[in-house]
Order: C-alpha cells, then sequence, then structure tokens
C-alpha cells in the first residue's frame, strides 16, 4: 500500500545519510539530557522545585516546537529533491512564535477532544499533524489558518496516515531492542516517509479544490493566507 511512497522516503534518506543519522543521535541524545538536567535542578533546589519544573516544561515544549519546525523543513526539502543541509533542522528557532502557536493550538485542540473521549483525541492528533508542514512551506501564515487547512486537507486521510504509522511498528520494536541501535535509521525513514505522505495528500488537495472551482464552487477562506495557501505548487 505504501511501497512506493517508502521508496520515495529510502531515496530522500540515502541523499543525506549523514545528516539525517546526525540528527537522529542528537535527538536521541538531547532529550533525555534535558530531562536529567532538569531533575539535577530540581535536586539542587528543591524549594523551587515547581518554578523549575514549570520552566522547563515550558522550555522543552519551545525548543521541541521549533526543533519539529526544523524537521519539516529539511525533509520536506528531501521529499522536493531540493538540497538541504544539517544546519535546517534548526531553521524552526528563526520562526519561533508561530512555531510555538502552531505547536500550542494542535495541543490545546487535541486535548479538549481528548477530555470527551480518548478516540476522539487520537482523531484530532491526525487531524492537525500537517499543521507544521504547511507553516514550513509558508513561513508567514498564522497558526490558526496551518491548523485549519490542515484539518481540510486531512479530511478522508487519517486512516491512511495511522496505517503508515502501523506499517513502521516493526522498525520501532527494533528500535526499543537495540536499545535505539536501529533508531538511527528508523526516525529518519519515518520522518522522510511523513514528508513524502505530506506531499501526496496536498497534491490531492489542491486537485480537489481544482475540481470545485471547476464546478462553480467558491471555497471560503478565513484569510489572505489561507486563499493563497490554495494554490501552492506541488
Amino acid at each position: 500500500m505504501f511501497g512506493t511512497l517508502k521508496q520515495r522516503a529510502k531515496a530522500a534518506f540515502r541523499a543525506k545519510r549523514g545528516a539525517c543519522v546526525g540528527f537522529a543521535a542528537m535527538y536521541m541524545i538531547l532529550f533525555p539530557l534535558m530531562d536529567f538536567s532538569m531533575y539535577n535542578l530540581i535536586m539542587l533546589f528543591r524549594r523551587h522545585s515547581s518554578l523549575i519544573l514549570t520552566a522547563g516544561y515550558i522550555i522543552s515544549f519551545v525548543f521541541i516546537a521549533c526543533l519539529s519546525l526544523g524537521m519539516c523543513v529539511f525533509f520536506l526539502r528531501l521529499a522536493k529533491r531540493e538540497e538541504a543541509d544539517f544546519s535546517m533542522f534548526f531553521d524552526g528557532f528563526g520562526n519561533m512564535p508561530r512555531a510555538v502557536g502552531v505547536s500550542f493550538f494542535a495541543l490545546l485542540f487535541t486535548t479538549l477532544w481528548s477530555l470527551l473521549l480518548f478516540f476522539p483525541g487520537i482523531i484530532a492528533s491526525y487531524r492537525y499533524r500537517m499543521s507544521l508542514y504547511i507553516l514550513a512551506e509558508s513561513p508567514e501564515i498564522s497558526p490558526l489558518d496551518a491548523i485549519r487547512i490542515s484539518k481540510k486537507m486531512m479530511a478522508g486521510k487519517k486512516g491512511r496516515l495511522f496505517l503508515l504509522d502501523l506499517s513502521f511498528i516493526g522498525w520501532f520494536l527494533l528500535s526499543l531492542v537495540t536499545f535505539g541501535i536501529a533508531g538511527l535509521y528508523f526516525i529518519p525513514y519515518r520522518l522522510a516517509a511523513d514528508a513524502e505522505f505530506y506531499r501526496e495528500i496536498k497534491a490531492e488537495y489542491i486537485e480537489g479544490l481544482r475540481s470545485e472551482k471547476s464546478s462553480g464552487k467558491n471555497p471560503s477562506y478565513r484569510s489572505a493566507e489561507e486563499k493563497e495557501n490554495h494554490t501552492w505548487n506541488t
């Protein structure tokens, strides 16, 4: 079902193997190191543990949001067969307010849906999953517009992305039993596949909009940025 998509993802990985493996290694080392540092600070300053914990969560959230946007920038360029280098993983820090905004609203809406039942929360997480890719391609778009376009783009596609996730369960288990060694391949391979998936459904989404327009329907737009992003080049 995903054979062609995965072949493209593997080709993208091979094109920049060094940068991809380097990022995976940084990813696996950095976050445990951040947790370890926060734990030590709490032990050293126990009287201010609540403040340190809160500050730590905020800093981690901002860092992850920016790094996630950088990942989207890097792997989208690989998917487009454009030049990409390791420094692009940090491009998200140059658009920090929007990266944090998109991540915050995606988390907020997912959490609100999760308050109803567990499964609506899972569905919501898939609904907003393309938001950072949209921001990566359109750095000036507002966070809520990115969220809205992701919601429209993922209509009828959430099950497909869920199956793609399931298809990597073997790699995930292999990463666990090898204590993360297989993750040096699995993490960038999985992210490259996500970028390829985004490119596929984006093309389908734009084609659907063109069909609507040719049939006389006029899609409604919340902002100029949202309208502009309905005319992406694929």
